[in-house]
């Protein structure tokens, strides 16, 4: 996936091509994810479900970001945070994990977030 990183171009009429600063997400060598079949979907969710500093990253660069930018993973953070995808204060991401399982009816993901930071869930 590609994006461009518009912060550089607000307010200006035109920008050149060659100023234009891209970010690159590459699945396989980011996120070991080679294919988009069930296998691979599956030993992807094994991967980020036990740890949230590598979720969180995931989502930020699925929106654009650059999570080792520190302004960008906050505002990636901050977009996530709006949606209630990962919780305010602390960035649980046991909510995006229960979409990712649990997204058939409002009653299971609600179930699944519950119990996914019982102690933290309104963050």
């Amino acid at each position: 996936m590609e994006f461009i990183n518009i912060n550089d171009t607000l307010g200006k009429a035109s920008v050149a091509y060659s100023d234009l600063k891209f970010y690159s997400v590459d699945m396989k060598t980011m996120w070991n994810v080679s294919a988009l079949d069930a296998t691979s979907l599956a030993t992807f969710r094994k991967f980020i479900e036990p740890d949230e500093a590598y979720t969180l990253n995931y989502l930020v660069s699925k929106l654009g970001f650059d999570y080792n930018d520190p302004v960008q993973k906050t505002l990636g953070t901050n977009a996530l945070t709006s949606i209630d995808v990962v919780t305010t204060k602390a960035h649980h991401t046991g909510e995006y994990l229960c979409l990712m399982h649990y997204s058939v009816t409002p009653e299971e993901y609600a179930a699944c977030a519950a119990a996914a930071n019982p102690a933290l869930f309104l963050q």
